[in-house]
C-alpha cells in the first residue's frame, strides 16, 4: 500500500512514533501500525455527522476502535493500549491533536464538499504534526488537467492546475513537497474501468471524468 511505503521510507514505522490518521473507516493501516509498536490516534466522521449515514450503509465508516482491526493485523491486546479512535471531522480540526510524527488520509480529502474544503484540510493537518513531521495522503486526480471536472458535491476531482499551485503554496512556507504527474502508459495504466468492473482497476469514471488516485506527501518544515 502506497501510504504504508511512505511512512516506511520515512522511518515512521517504528516503536515510539506517533501517528494520527483521519477518515480512517475500516482501512488496515491503524492496526499494521500498531502492530509495529506505533501509538495510532484514528478518527472518523462523528456518527452524528449528516453525511455518516452514507458510509455506513457502504461499510466504510469506523465508529469504534474495534472496527479498524477487524482483519487481526495486530494482537487485540496490544491494539487496544497502543491505538485510541476519536469522532472527529476533518473539517473541525481539535487544537489537541498536535506533536504527531505522520498523519495519514487514504482517499478522504476528496470526500469533504468541494476542492477547496480538501485543501483547507490539507493546510490544518500540518499544524498537527511536528516539526519536520511526514503528511501522506492520497485523493482523486482527474487525469484531464484542464477538462471539466467535479468540484463539489461528495466526491470531487482535483486536476494539475490545483495540485500544482498547493505544492507551491507548501513550499512557500517552508515545507518540502515534491510531485509527479506520471500516471503511467501500460495498458494497464491506460485502460478506464468502468461497471461491470474488472480486476484492472487504476483508472475509472466518474459522470464521464476519468481519474485514478494521486499520492500527496509533504514534510513539515523544521523551523
Amino acid at each position: 500500500m502506497y501510504i504504508l511505503q511512505v511512512l516506511e521510507d520515512h522511518a515512521m514505522l517504528r516503536p515510539g512514533r506517533r501517528g494520527l490518521g483521519f477518515g480512517v473507516g475500516n482501512e488496515p493501516i491503524a492496526a499494521y501500525a500498531a502492530d509495529k509498536s506505533v501509538s495510532i490516534v484514528a478518527t472518523d466522521l462523528p456518527a452524528s455527522a449528516e453525511r455518516a449515514d452514507e458510509w455506513r450503509e457502504s461499510g466504510e465508516h469506523a465508529n469504534e476502535l474495534a472496527d479498524l482491526n477487524s482483519a487481526g493485523l495486530c494482537d487485540d491486546a496490544a491494539f487496544r493500549e497502543r491505538a485510541s479512535f476519536r469522532p472527529v471531522d476533518m473539517r473541525e480540526i481539535p487544537d489537541d491533536l498536535r506533536s504527531f510524527d505522520f498523519v495519514w488520509s487514504s482517499c478522504a480529502m476528496e470526500h469533504l464538499g468541494s476542492l477547496d474544503a480538501g485543501l483547507e484540510f490539507f493546510e490544518r493537518q500540518l499544524a498537527c504534526m511536528r516539526p519536520g513531521g511526514v503528511g501522506v495522503h492520497t485523493t482523486e486526480y482527474n487525469v484531464d488537467p484542464f477538462g471539466p471536472t467535479l468540484s463539489d458535491g461528495l466526491t470531487v476531482l482535483y486536476q494539475r492546475p490545483q495540485l500544482e499551485a498547493l505544492v507551491h503554496a507548501m513550499r512557500r512556507q517552508g515545507h518540502r513537497m515534491k510531485i509527479t504527474f506520471r500516471t503511467g502508459a501500460q495498458p494497464e495504466d491506460l485502460h478506464v474501468d468502468t461497471p461491470p468492473f474488472t480486476n484492472t482497476h487504476i483508472r475509472t469514471q466518474t459522470l464521464g471524468c476519468t481519474h485514478t488516485s494521486f499520492g500527496l506527501v509533504v514534510q513539515r518544515s523544521r523551523r
